[in-house]
């Protein structure tokens, strides 16, 4: 498999998709742009759930269980909902000198500079699915449009 990513030679290595299955991704990848993770979402060969755990085990991060949280306004407030949604992130906590984010393509070095900049502080990242981090999104920016 060669040019294979890490990320592609880990869900082989965990045998969460074939090495065939790898390379269609990056076809589908090199076609479409975006990353990797996005195109085995397209491409369709492993669950959405199994593939941000395995991204989570790949990179020793944890996986966000975003029904059980509910930032406070002052955290939902820290990053615009048009910037969120773009990106597919959403604040989940913060204390003086950090933010603890959810995203669902941690590789984006650019996005997570981005937050680091727009904060001042530093990013801490879990990892989430497309659809649980959209209706995450949906419920926080609807929460935050009500008056307290």
């Amino acid at each position: 498999m060669s040019g294979t990513s890490a990320l592609g030679e880990f869900l082989v290595a965990e045998k969460i998709a074939s090495r065939e299955e790898v390379e269609a991704a990056m076809e589908i990848q090199k076609e479409q742009g975006g990353s990797l993770i996005r195109a085995f979402l397209i491409g369709d060969p492993v669950s959405e759930q199994e593939l941000i755990e395995a991204l989570a085990r790949a990179l020793k991060l944890g996986c966000a269980a975003l029904e059980e949280i509910t930032p406070g306004r002052d955290v939902t407030e820290m990053l615009p909902a048009a910037f969120c949604r773009k990106n597919l992130v959403a604040p989940l906590s913060a204390e003086s000198n950090r933010i603890r984010v959810a995203v669902t393509d941690p590789l984006d070095y650019e996005m997570l500079q981005d937050i680091e900049f727009r904060t001042s502080r530093r990013v801490e990242v879990a990892v989430a699915s497309e659809s649980a981090l959209l209706a995450f999104l949906e419920r926080i920016h609807a929460a935050a449009s009500t008056p307290p």
